[in-house]
Order: structure tokens, then C-alpha cells, then sequence
């Protein structure tokens, strides 16, 4: 049976705005059953009640049937899903081990799109699918024409289970992130790149408290965009010329836009920048820290470490754009070149949000969309609100009191009476409705507490404090001696510097090439030794094994002719020695 669903809109705490797709209330069994049908070795599924309401009951047989791999439940689904950005599945699990992953996946014309989630614990819950997570199978006809759903248990343990199904819901929020469809960008690797950026910022945002959906670029994204207050564009290397219409008109609206590293033209306009250029450094680590002045946007980090390998420059042009921030390099020195732009309708960052420095490329994030959109501000101290005291083994703040006293620590014990009273200072921000200046407030006090969580917790003896350090150099290129004697005052006694590759060395190697770290700097070994046991601190050296990406062209090459290398499963070359040999 093909059925068409009518969708009203209610108010789901914690999600957003919903529209529910199935409520999984049948009159019988053989009703559930004509709805969601079970593949060949899944067992039929049973309407019952789960505590009064009505639910769908699906079985695990992974104890008795040792050759299932996973429960398949089809239904047959007319909706246009464009609009929205991501679903929730409410169930009820008593054996979570038996699960090893629930897939949610919705079938439109020759493909699907497919994701997966995992139990979190055992009872009632609410499994979260972001659209930036699906995967292509085959060629989907796109969100817009969806015509079938289809939940899978995958097996976990063996032994016999039950789940059963309370709510199936299309989720969107006032922000969104608009990501490519497969047909725009053309191989996958394309695809899971700009997918993989949005999941990373959209997952920032989730960690703020900021709910976050995904819209895929199609001729549907004007109706979509239309719920949403702010729509970023975290990578998109091929925004349609339809996007950019909807986008433009989005903000003429009274939308905000924020964009990542693309500027089309036309988004510079109505954003009020423009002159967008690609800007490639002209030495390494040229842009390597965000810097920021801005004192009328509350929350906005003095900085933010990004290694970025090229931008794309613009100025301010209308709308009371400004530039808020600057790029710097590794060694502090200005570039000139701005890393972010501020206007009244939106903003601009001259690259992609990388991962490093998370927590404070949340504050930047939280800091900019806030200053667009100012109620977003309550989400985020919500959120904010619900870590406080969090830390650790410790489930609450009362956990966390106990175990400081226990310690008998008078800085741990200072440090909490210290988050006592910046608690006391959030509940008036609270009550003035001062959210920005309440979630500085939350988040001081929970660092207060994890320090005072520390500071109680004993050391264990011996104790490795190791630093690791991927670039070899230390923290200051060229200066070991600061750089241990830093790591020697916070406590470290471990340095683990990279040393070495399959094929480049920053010390004195007969066998490998001399990197150019060590034609500018010198031997880095010996120094860092030198410089680690005049401060009490061990070094142990990490190689990365067998991989050529750093070698020069001439030492893969050689060792190619060698037949030392190692090759792809059709034959092709690849940059990595090869551990059979000799």
C-alpha cells in the first residue's frame, strides 16, 4: 500500500520544530505487519503499548538465528523531505547490546539515502539523524521525491531482543547548513569532503546547543531555507546558480547567511562584501591563528589556531560590513589578510572551519551567528547549563562537592567556592535575560569546577605526562630549551617529538634524506634531548612508518626502482614503503 502522510508541526524539546512521519499506532498486528514488511528472516512486527502509548515491536533474533545479520522493516512513504535537516527515532531498547547499529534509510526512485545511530543506553530514547550524515546507494531521485522508509537493526551480541518503535519525526531548527547533492559535485571523494566539513560544523553547533539541520542544494532549497533565521554554507565547491538565487533571496528576506571560503558574487552583494580573491601563502604557516577585535560582539575569542593552506580575501563593501578578524602566522607576525568579515546581514570566513583548536572555534561560531541572530543565545546557555558540574567520573555538581571535601585539597575546595559564587553571578544574568553574559558565566564556572575536579584528584606514581608533537620542532622552531622548559613548569615529563618518516629526517640520518627542518633549524634530535634532560624530561621518539608523503620526489623514485614500495590493488604506485621487504 503507497501512502500519502499528512504532517502537522509541533514543538519537540531538545529537537526543534517536528513533523511526524509514523506514530506506529496500528489497530493490530496485521495492520503493523501490512505497513512495515518484514524481509525475508525479520520477524513480523506487533502493534502494542510501550507505558500507554501505542508502539511498534520489532524482534532481534540474533541468539536463535546466528546467520542474521539485521531486521529489515520497509514502509511505503510519499513525502517531500527537502525542507528538513534531519529525523528523529524515539524507541524503547531493554537488551541495548544486542544492537550493534540502527539504520534509518529512505528509498526515492533507483536509490537511498542511509544512515546509522547507536543505543545509547537501555530504555526509552531518542535517536538523532542529521541529513549531512546519509550516504548515497545507487541514484536517488532526491528529497524531494522520497516514496519509502526502511528501519534496520544490525546484529550486536548474540542474544535475543525487542525494540520497539514510539515515533519516526522530521526534524528542522532555526539553523541550517546547506550541503551539495551527489549529482553537483562529480566523484565521491568531492562529495564526503564538503559532507564531512558540515557534520564537523553542524556537530559544534549540537555541542553548543545549537541544533543544526542539513539541506541539500536542489531546486526545492527556497521553500526549505524559508523556516530557518540563519543558513550557513560550511563547503560547497559547487553551489548551483538556483542555490545562489534562493541564498540571495533568503537574505533579502531578513535571513542571516554566513559563508565558508566560496564567495559567488552575488552572495558578496547582498551580504555587503566584495573584491573576493584566492590568496595562497607565500610561506609555510602564513595563516595560522585568527585573531579578533571586535568588542561589540560578546563572546568572540581573542583567537583562534587554524593552519589553513590558502583563503579567499574580501573586503567590506555594504551593509556595515566590517572585518572582525585577521589572520596571523605561526610566529605572531600580522599577514594583512582578514579571516573573517561582519555585516548586518551576514558573515564571511576566508576558509573552512577546520577542527583544531575545537573549543575555541565553538566560541568564534557561537560568538558570530549569536551576534546575527541574538536569541540564540538562550539555546546555547541551556546547553551550557545542563554541563555544569559534569566533569570527569562526576554526574552532578553535588558528586563533585563530596569528592573535593574528600580530597581534603584547599586550592581544589578554593576553586570550587570560586564556581559557587560565578554561579550565583549567572543566576542574575539569568533573571535579567542577559544570555550572552550567562553563558561566559556557565562556562567559567565549569572550567572552575573541572579544575577544582583535578586539583582533588590524586596523581598517580610513577605518572607519564607526555607532549606530543607532530611537527618536531617543539613549540618554539629552533628553541627546544623554552620549549621543555614550559612542558617542565606545567608539570610534563614525556616529550613525544616526530622525528622521522619512511623517508625524511629532521636529525643527522645516514640512511634517510635531511628534511628541510633540519637544514633550517639543525639536528632536532639532539637538541631536543639535550634541551629535554637539562629539564628532568624523557624523550621518546615517534616515526611515522613505511609513509613516503613527505620524501623528496627522488627518494620515492628510487626506492621504486628498488622495488621497495608498495603498490595498489590494480597495480598503481603509492607513496608508502613496503614492510615485506626485503
Amino acid at each position: 500500500m503507497h501512502a500519502v502522510f499528512s504532517l502537522m508541526v509541533m514543538a519537540l524539546a531538545g529537537f526543534g520544530n517536528e513533523e511526524p512521519l509514523d506514530t506506529f499506532s496500528y489497530p493490530d498486528n496485521a495492520a503493523a505487519s501490512r505497513a512495515w514488511v518484514a524481509s525475508t528472516g525479520t520477524p513480523a512486527a506487533q502493534a502494542v503499548r510501550e507505558q500507554g502509548r501505542p508502539a511498534l515491536a520489532v524482534a532481534l533474533p540474533f541468539g536463535r538465528d546466528p546467520k542474521l545479520e539485521r531486521t529489515i522493516h520497509d514502509r511505503a512513504l510519499a513525502v517531500d523531505l527537502s525542507p528538513f535537516g534531519a529525523f528523529t527515532l524515539e524507541l524503547a531498547a531493554e537488551e541495548p547490546a544486542a544492537v550493534g547499529q540502527v539504520s534509518l534509510y529512505f528509498r526515492s526512485g533507483k536509490g537511498w539515502y542511509a544512515a546509522g545511530a547507536s543505543l545509547k543506553a537501555k530504555g526509552r530514547q531518542t535517536l538523532r539523524f542529521s541529513k549531512a550524515s546519509f550516504r548515497i546507494e545507487g541514484k536517488p531521485d532526491g528529497w524531494q521525491k522520497i516514496d519509502g522508509v526502511r528501519i534496520s537493526f544490525w546484529r550486536g551480541t548474540a542474544r535475543d531482543a525487542e525494540v520497539r518503535l514510539l515515533r519516526l519525526a522530521a526534524v528542522w531548527n532555526d539553523v541550517a547548513i546547506v550541503i551539495p547533492s551527489a549529482a553537483q559535485l562529480g566523484g565521491k571523494q568531492a562529495l564526503s569532503a564538503a559532507l564531512r566539513n558540515a557534520e564537523l560544523v553542524s556537530d559544534m553547533l549540537r555541542e553548543m546547543g545549537l541544533e543544526c539541520d542539513a539541506i541539500e542544494d536542489s531546486p526545492q532549497l527556497l521553500p526549505g531555507l524559508a523556516r530557518r533565521r540563519v543558513v550557513l554554507v560550511a563547503y560547497h565547491p559547487a553551489l548551483s546558480d538556483e542555490a545562489i538565487r534562493a541564498l540571495a533571496a533568503f537574505v533579502q528576506s531578513g535571513g542571516k547567511l554566513v559563508l565558508c571560503y566560496q564567495l559567488p558574487a552575488r552572495l558578496g552583494e547582498v551580504l555587503g562584501f566584495g573584491r573576493a580573491k584566492d590568496v595562497r601563502p607565500e610561506r609555510p604557516d602564513q595563516f595560522a591563528e585568527m585573531r579578533f577585535e571586535a568588542p561589540d560582539v560578546p563572546g568572540l575569542p581573542k583567537a583562534v589556531r587554524q593552519n589553513s593552506w590558502n583563503i579567499t580575501a574580501a573586503e567590506p563593501v555594504g551593509f556595515q560590513a566590517r572585518v572582525i578578524g585577521r589572520w596571523f602566522d605561526a610566529e605572531g607576525r600580522p599577514t594583512g589578510h582578514p579571516a573573517v568579515l561582519l555585516s548586518q546581514r551576514g558573515a564571511f570566513f576566508s576558509h573552512l572551519v577546520l577542527s583544531e583548536d575545537r573549543a575555541a572555534k565553538k566560541q568564534m561560531l557561537a560568538a558570530v551567528l549569536a551576534w546575527l541572530e541574538p536569541h540564540l543565545w538562550e539555546a546555547m546557555f541551556h546547553a551550557e547549563q545542563a554541563r555544569l558540574g559534569r566533569v570527569g567520573h562526576l554526574a552532578s555538581q553535588e558528586e563533585l562537592s563530596r569528592y573535593v571535601q574528600a580530597s581534603k585539597n584547599a586550592a581544589a575546595a578554593q576553586r570550587l567556592e570560586e564556581a559557587v559564587a560565578c554561579q550565583a553571578a549567572l543566576a542574575s544574568q539569568v533573571q535579567k535575560r542577559d544570555y550572552a553574559a550567562a553563558v561566559e558565566s556557565a562556562r567559567q564556572a565549569q572550567k572552575l569546577l573541572a579544575e577544582a575536579y583535578l586539583r582533588a584528584t590524586p596523581s598517580r606514581t610513577p605518572e607519564g605526562r607526555a607532549f606530543w608533537n607532530h611537527s618536531g620542532t617543539g613549540a618554539y622552531p629552533g628553541d627546544w630549551d623554552r620549549t621543555c622548559r614550559e612542558l617542565r613548569a606545567a608539570g610534563f615529563n614525556m616529550v613525544l617529538p616526530n622525528m622521522l618518516w619512511g623517508g625524511l629526517a629532521h636529525y643527522a640520518s645516514d640512511v634517510l634524506p635531511r628534511s628541510r627542518t633540519f637544514d633550517q633549524y639543525g639536528d632536532q634530535i639532539a637538541q631536543c634531548v639535550q634541551a629535554a634532560h637539562r629539564h628532568g624530561i624523557e624523550v621518546h621518539v615517534w616515526k611515522v612508518n613505511y609513509n613516503l608523503s613527505t620524501a623528496p620526489r627522488e627518494f620515492v623514485e628510487k626506492m621504486r626502482r628498488a622495488g621497495r614500495t608498495q603498490v595498489s590493488a590494480d597495480g598503481s604506485p603509492v607513496r608508502w614503503l613496503c614492510p615485506s621487504h626485503p
